[in-house]
């Protein structure tokens, strides 16, 4: 009764604030972290509906409350920061967004340290506002200190090709049409191994390649794009036909297709804008496949509670499990294969635990996994 009561109290206090285009004034009893994941929700929701104003009023008073309670080296603080900055782009306050995000890059930095991916995020995210605003410079040697963070983990995945990508930007805007050959390039490599070179993003992402060498008077090269993604478009167009995967031969033939999907699923946020396309094909592409055989079995009924879980963690062990078995050449997963199967999806649920929220399942393997007995805890039963 007491966490019915909480939660009204939160409603009516946030949507009463909102329905009258005011800030949320701040009381002692909003002053636990109760409170502030019930503002992210509701903030996020609204962010995601581009009702950026409203976002940025709730972000602003859970950034506030962080603060009183924990001090700005709080990582709660600090993300709460970056996504300020995220909001005040978007709103077209671009000094604000610098400013906001320059704070986020210099707190995260000293309190938490230089050497991990969120580091690297936040330096490109202050790039993105600078070059907005002008300073291309600034934006590109904060680029290339995230490409460096990103280079030091060994990590090649779709951040550091938008990483790659922006620095191919802004040397274009400095006339370093060599460089910004040579980082879009790089990114090209990442996204077609993540993507395929038929996705819509490999595709896009080579008209910029062909303008840089244009902007360079590389005409030779601007005439081998041009033929290239005459030749990629025109085979793009059936990339993701379901009807090709109505029977064995046809799957078979777009297993390519199937791992494409798979890694493209795993490594990109949950709310992609392209994620749906790509969950119907890997699902009636595994629904044919004599390839692979994928037991959705007990061990993951805990994953299938809501239609959110299904969507969020079920597609995403499907896509774990065939990308393990077209690389490895396996049709089922035995227990170490499963294991690797269910650490990518813990990894998958790692970096989208903040849009999805915490999934107790999920929490209960990573726990597991840290003291040595996730192994155990999957065998079948």
């Amino acid at each position: 009764m007491k966490r019915l009561l909480f939660i009204l109290g939160c409603w009516f206090t946030v949507h009463a604030a909102l329905a009258q285009d005011q800030p949320l004034a701040i009381t002692d009893d909003m002053l636990n972290e109760n409170y502030c994941h019930y503002l992210d929700s509701i903030a996020t929701e609204r962010f995601v509906n581009e009702d950026y104003a409203a976002a940025w009023r709730l972000k602003s008073t859970q950034t506030e409350i962080l603060l009183r309670m924990n001090g700005e080296r709080d990582e709660g603080y600090i993300h709460c920061l970056g996504m300020q900055s995220r909001i005040l782009y978007r709103l077209g306050k671009v000094d604000e967004a610098i400013e906001t995000a320059q704070k986020t890059v210099t707190l995260w930095g000293n309190s938490v340290g230089t050497d991990n991916d969120y580091y690297a995020i936040f330096l490109d995210n202050l790039s993105l506002y600078q070059a907005k605003g002008g300073k291309e410079e600034q934006a590109l040697d904060n680029c290339k200190k995230a490409v460096k963070v990103y280079e030091n983990l060994l990590r090649n995945d779709g951040d550091m090709a938008v990483i790659l990508v922006h620095c191919a930007e802004y040397s274009h805007a400095l006339g370093l049409y060599d460089d910004a050959i040579k980082y879009q390039l790089r990114a090209l490599s990442i996204i077609k191994e993540l993507d395929g070179e038929l996705s819509d993003l490999y595709i896009s992402e080579l008209e910029y390649l062909k303008l840089y060498y244009d902007s360079k008077g590389d005409r030779q090269n601007v005439d081998k794009l041009d033929n290239r993604l005459t030749q990629l478009r025109e085979r793009a167009k059936d990339r993701f036909n379901l009807k090709e995967l109505q029977t064995v031969e046809g799957c078979h033939d777009h297993n390519p297709e199937a791992l494409t999907c798979a890694k493209y699923l795993l490594n990109t946020a949950v709310d992609d804008s392209r994620r749906n396309t790509v969950v119907a094909y890997l699902m009636a592409w595994s629904a044919s496949s004599a390839d692979v055989s994928i037991d959705i079995d007990e061990r993951l009924s805990k994953l299938m509670n809501t239609r959110s879980d299904i969507t969020n963690y079920i597609t995403a062990f499907l896509a774990a499990a065939v990308e393990y078995c077209l690389e490895n050449k396996v049709k089922v997963l035995d227990e170490d294969a499963y294991l690797s199967v269910i650490r990518r999806l813990m990894a998958y649920y790692v970096a989208n635990r903040e849009k999805t929220g915490k999934n107790d399942q999920l929490e209960s393997w990573l726990e597991a996994d840290a003291n040595g007995s996730l192994k155990e805890m999957l065998k079948k039963k």
